[in-house]
């Protein structure tokens, strides 16, 4: 759910959990440094605009080695940051 905070602990769950985190939040302020972390790499960035109705299309289009990639990616960023 959205909160009064660009950030929230939320996303530190979904990456503990080793799932693709989909955000949609237009503005989102990612957690580290971009020269940290390229979030491209294992999360889905949609605008506010489009509420979940493109989501599953957007996961339903990776390969299965992409999204093992993704949340492989995923768990790592946790466990190291």
């Amino acid at each position: 759910p959205r909160g009064d905070n660009k950030f929230t602990y939320r996303f530190s769950e979904v990456l503990s959990a080793g799932t693709i985190p989909v955000v949609h939040a237009d503005n989102w302020v990612w957690p580290f440094r971009p020269e940290l972390i390229d979030w491209n790499e294992c999360a889905v960035s949609l605008p506010e605009i489009d509420g979940g109705k493109v989501a599953m299309a957007v996961l339903d289009g990776m390969g299965r080695a992409e999204k093992c990639r993704r949340r492989q990616r995923c768990y790592e960023i946790y466990k190291r940051y």
